[in-house]
């Protein structure tokens, strides 16, 4: 069933629609973050600089929210994907497979907690944190660490109440109680924690789990590329036929980049890193350094 979805504040996207907007996004979102000049997994320098380093953070940010409601959209882009990875509108041959599988596997990862010391390490012993004179050992969730990270990065200290609940929140479910003064005074100790260490390690097997999702919808695709491509005289020249159901004139635009994104493929291969273990990846790193 292709249900409309009206809202006096949205615009009217049926489903299908909605797909074609939420796969262009998502493939917006991650090849601007994984790419050879932001993250190149092919170097033994990850980011450029540190200002690359934050920019991922953000864009990663931006990937773990939601998009924008007036488009119809009222959960985060990771199950926005799970949806339509239950109910796809182009499934061909189960050609959804690859993308059902990572984004489950972004899921199950994004949702681990973990305990780390000040290098990044597993551990199970307390943290000291100076700016509140406490010891503790919050238990983060990998998005936890992303999102605190993400919008450190983006935005100044004004603007980062939900930053500091959010840590709250984590120091609350390992028995310490912090205030909200706490929590803003923790920030930074946070910060650096995250910014020398830990985000490091995160972003690599962030960026591989993002770059199997443009992989998934590459191959999701590719069916309704090879069917909906028209190719017209002996010039190069081309057309796409618009899907049925498919009338937004907005839909349609996306549709058309969309489908050119599956003709050129992804920036960059399919990539993989070791297994995913801080207590060895810091002493590897430094050892292959040097």
């Amino acid at each position: 069933m292709n249900i409309a979805v009206v809202n006096k504040n949205n615009l009217s996207f049926n489903d299908i629609e909605k797909e074609i907007i939420l796969l262009k996004a998502t493939w917006d979102i991650v090849s601007s973050a994984v790419n050879e000049i932001v993250f190149n997994p092919s170097k033994s320098a990850l980011f450029q600089t540190s200002s690359h380093q934050k920019y991922f953070g953000i864009l990663i940010t931006d990937f773990l929210s939601e998009p924008s409601s007036i488009l119809g959209f009222d959960k985060k882009y990771i199950q926005e994907l799970s949806n339509v990875c239950s109910t796809p509108q182009f499934n061909n041959r189960d050609s959804i497979q690859h993308l059902k599988i990572a984004v489950q596997n972004i899921q199950n990862w994004l949702g681990e907690t973990i305990p780390f010391d000040k290098i990044g390490h597993y551990v199970d012993e307390p943290m000291w944190f100076p700016s509140i004179n406490k010891s503790a050992n919050p238990h983060f969730s990998r998005e936890d660490i992303i999102f605190i990270y993400g919008n450190m990065s983006k935005h100044n200290f004004t603007r980062l109440d939900a930053v500091a609940n959010k840590i709250r929140y984590c120091f609350r479910k390992n028995g310490v109680t912090i205030s909200k003064t706490e929590a803003l005074l923790v920030l930074e100790d946070l910060y650096d924690h995250l910014d020398d260490n830990v985000f490091i390690f995160h972003a690599n097997h962030i960026a591989k789990h993002m770059n199997k999702i443009i992989w998934g919808i590459f191959y999701y695709l590719q069916p309704e590329f090879e069917k909906s491509i028209q190719y017209i005289g002996h010039e190069g020249e081309y057309k796409y036929t618009f899907p049925k159901n498919v009338n937004n004139g907005y839909a349609k635009e996306l549709y058309w980049q969309l489908m050119n994104y599956i003709r050129s493929a992804p920036y960059l291969k399919d990539f993989d890193f070791p297994t995913d273990d801080l207590c060895n990846y810091y002493e590897t790193s430094q050892l292959k350094a040097l």
